[in-house]
Parts: C-alpha cells; sequence; structure tokens
C-alpha cells in the first residue's frame, strides 16, 4: 500500500467558516463554535444546515432537527377520517398537508428519539439530551433519522383515527431543515 493510498485522518472543519470542529466517535452532527451552522456527516459526505439559537444563550443546549414540507396521501383505506395536527384526511381521498416535526438530535435510544419526537407534533417543543456548550458535541441523529422518525409519527397519528384504518399510502417531502438549539 503506498502512502498515498493509506488510511489518514483529515479534520473536521465547518463548511460556512472553516472553523474546527469537535466530537466524538459515533457523532453524526457538530455544532460549528463559530458560525451558527450544524454538520451532518452523511454517508454521501458532510452537509451544512442553518442553526437556530433560542433561550437565554447561556449554558447547556437541547438540539432538535426542524422538518419542514409536505405530506402527501395517496392512499388511505379507513372506515373514519383520520384526525391529526395537520388536518384531517379522509378515506378514498388524495390529501396533501403542510407539515412541521421537530425531532431531536440527541438521544439514548430510537425509542426515546420516537417518543419526543411524537409528543412535539402537538406542543411544537421537544424534550431532549442536554449538550453542553455552543461548540460541544452536537450528537448523532442525523436528518435521514429525523425524516424516519416523522415518517412514523405521522403513521401512529393516522393509525390513531377511530374505526379500523385499513392501508395509507404516504410520502413526506421535506421543503425546509434546521437545526433548533434552545437553551
Amino acid at each position: 500500500m503506498s502512502a498515498e493510498q493509506a488510511p489518514h485522518l483529515v479534520a473536521l472543519r465547518c463548511l460556512k467558516c472553516s472553523a474546527a470542529l469537535d466530537g466524538a466517535p459515533g457523532d453524526r452532527v457538530f455544532l460549528c463554535p463559530a458560525c451558527p451552522t450544524a454538520i451532518d456527516l452523511t454517508h454521501k459526505g458532510p452537509v451544512a444546515y442553518p442553526v437556530k439559537f433560542g433561550g437565554s444563550g447561556n449554558g447547556d443546549y437541547q438540539l432538535s432537527w426542524s422538518l419542514e414540507g409536505r405530506v402527501t396521501v395517496k392512499r388511505f383505506a379507513a372506515t373514519e377520517p383520520a384526525s391529526t395536527p395537520f388536518g384531517t384526511v379522509k378515506p378514498d381521498d388524495t390529501t396533501t398537508l403542510a407539515v412541521r416535526f421537530v425531532v431531536p438530535a440527541t438521544a439514548s435510544s430510537i425509542g426515546e428519539c420516537y417518543r419526543a419526537a411524537l409528543a412535539s407534533v402537538g406542543e411544537r417543543e421537544t424534550s431532549t439530551a442536554r449538550v453542553s456548550g455552543r461548540g460541544a458535541r452536537a450528537g448523532f441523529w442525523g436528518r435521514s433519522e429525523a425524516e424516519r422518525v416523522a415518517h412514523q409519527v405521522f403513521l401512529t397519528l393516522v393509525s390513531q383515527a377511530k374505526g379500523e384504518v385499513h392501508f395509507i399510502e404516504f410520502q413526506i417531502a421535506v421543503t425546509a431543515c434546521e437545526i433548533l438549539a434552545r437553551s
């Protein structure tokens, strides 16, 4: 193996301002210590997302993904309409609903992440693991995991409809994505 082919470490830098990012093994999402940017390490490479900071700005931050877009229900077979926080889905109708999901960026398990995301649909807030300092370890849930949780949350909301739900086919299209950091 030549020196050119040998594996080597590369310092992770912010895609917006080139500041050095710090994290722990297994992390997927990193907050830039210099600008309001989060970097998600995907299998295709790093992707930058804007960060919206809220709260006092002192102390620990709770990190969440904010996914905005639409759900297109292609087919819905049920005995009753399904009422969701985004609108009603009627049997045998195609429907498009505007949606916003807030999904934790850090969680100890997907179960915790899912429960917090389901709670956030009604409250628009989540209870997540706490992250110390703006440049601290940001978490390990990337956008793709957040989208999978949003899919499960919507499926759960529809399946809780009165009557019997026999079948649903839907697609979620995310049109805007950012990281929420609240202290």
